[in-house]
């Protein structure tokens, strides 16, 4: 009887035990979820105020570019009508406007298509750089500085106006360009004399040797009698910097 009585004690305490591990799993399950979901929340949420914030600053620019454009033309309006000192001023407008991106342009120069390509065993087994056949952001930054270099009044990448404020920068798979995530195949469109950036890129031991034979990327030049470049889109306005006069006394 009392053997009997002990493993009946022995069952119950058994069970309760096991009642009791299961609701405390359950517990510890509930507050993990319920913990996965606020993060899930807080994530969302941040995301939905990047995005917005994105969108404003965005419109925020584009009201930007709209008054600085109805202010230019409301100048060249009146200097059509003015003397010569305004048609010169005006002129120096236009020039500047194409020098800073801030209009969209045309006329003869190359295009240049940098795309990945597959590696090769050789490549891999060569160790010199890593994701060979991977166009990197240095790539890219070297055929536009090669192209400055040898005179292009314009370049865009991937339709992105190329100005003194432009970044390129890998950001994971993708590369930056302007704040504006671009991937490959990457189309840089220069406008210049044709046969001079050709030939600037195509040195020995320059821009495109490197690129091909090095990095194994592909690389494809096409001379053009008439390219299209779109303006620059982004902020012109500067928080810092300031006009002051020259070593002369004046700015020119």
């Amino acid at each position: 009887m009392i053997k009997r009585k002990m493993s009946f004690d022995f069952a119950i305490a058994i069970l309760v035990f096991l009642l009791v591990f299961a609701f405390t799993w359950q517990l510890k399950g509930v507050k993990k979820n319920s913990e996965i979901r606020s993060r899930e929340t807080l994530d969302r949420a941040t995301l939905e105020k990047n995005y917005v914030d994105q969108v404003n600053k965005n419109e925020q620019l584009k009201n930007e570019i709209a008054s600085q454009s109805e202010m230019i033309a409301a100048f060249r309006a009146s200097a059509a009508e003015g003397d010569d000192y305004a048609a010169i001023l005006n002129e120096k407008l236009s020039a500047t406007e194409i020098f800073g991106g801030l209009v969209s342009v045309e006329g003869k120069g190359i295009t240049v298509i940098l795309d990945d390509v597959s590696p090769t065993q050789e490549m891999k087994d060569s160790g010199l750089y890593n994701n060979a056949g991977i166009v990197h952001d240095t790539n890219i930054s070297t055929f536009i500085n090669e192209l400055k270099a040898a005179g292009a009044e314009a370049i865009s990448v991937n339709d992105e106006r190329v100005v003194a404020m432009t970044e390129v920068r890998c950001v994971g798979p993708t590369i930056m360009i302007n704040g504006t995530r671009v991937s490959a195949p990457f189309t840089i469109k220069a406008i210049g004399n044709p046969e001079t950036l050709e030939s600037a890129l195509k040195i020995s031991g320059g821009a495109v040797e490197t690129a091909t034979k090095i990095y194994g990327i592909s690389v494809t030049i096409q001379k053009s009698d008439k390219l299209y470049i779109k303006k620059y889109l982004g902020s012109t306005q500067s928080e810092y910097a300031t006009m002051v006069k020259d070593e002369e006394g004046e700015n020119e």
